[in-house]
């Protein structure tokens, strides 16, 4: 609370002149636990990293990564990071959005102290703009299944190959995606022997999306 007050009686106008005033919060035992050196968001593939640092933690608990697609008026959750609670060395973090908003997402980053305060990082943000249709393999090497994120500019149809190291093709499939950003899973690869394999993903009109190395375990 702030109160002004004037015992002088007469003058003319104001006797006071203010400005330039800023107004912020202090916490009763002192400065919160982790500083923050950077924030940015660029992309990876169909999403979108989150990379964050900090000079120091004390008695940090975790960090929560928030979203927000209407300019920061709400926020949702993409992710949370556990930590270890203390370090005096510059940390860095890194968290993947799969499904950013076509159009600007913005970021920010909620630290936890242990005892439940908490403070916001500055906010970044990434303008994505779908051009054409790109492919993210998440899973690799593979075990039961290959998730694949898409972001695309239209509906359409993709064909998924998978060859051997010997150019021969062993699998095969077609599915089906949305404009924006859609996960999909090749689920054909149970019989395949362990090794390598080369994945190509092609749209309707033969355009390669996608070429890399798989490894099956």
């Amino acid at each position: 609370r702030l109160s002004l007050k004037d015992e002088l009686v007469g003058g003319c106008g104001s006797d006071y002149a203010l400005d330039d005033i800023k107004f912020s919060s202090c916490s009763s035992s002192g400065p919160t636990p982790v500083q923050f050196l950077t924030v940015d968001a660029k992309q990876r593939g169909s999403g979108v990293n989150i990379n964050w640092s900090t000079a120091s933690e004390t008695n940090n608990k975790y960090f929560e990564v928030e979203k927000s697609i209407d300019g920061g008026l709400n926020w949702t959750l993409v992710s949370t990071v556990q930590t270890t609670g203390n370090s005096n060395y510059t940390r860095n973090y890194s968290v993947y959005d799969a499904k950013p908003f076509a159009g600007v997402n913005y970021y920010r980053i909620k630290q936890v102290d242990v005892d439940g305060r908490y403070k916001y990082s500055a906010t970044a943000y990434f303008k994505l703009v779908v051009k054409r249709t790109s492919a993210s393999v998440l899973t690799n090497p593979v075990i039961n299944e290959i998730l694949i994120d898409f972001l695309s500019n239209v509906n359409q149809s993709v064909s998924i190959t998978l060859l051997d190291i010997a150019g021969k093709q062993v699998a095969a499939e077609r599915l089906a995606i949305q404009t924006g950003n859609s996960r999909k899973s090749l689920s054909k690869i149970s019989n395949l022997q362990k090794g390598i394999y080369i994945i190509n993903i092609s749209g309707e009109n033969g355009t390669l999306i996608y070429n890399g190395k798989l490894v099956r375990l």
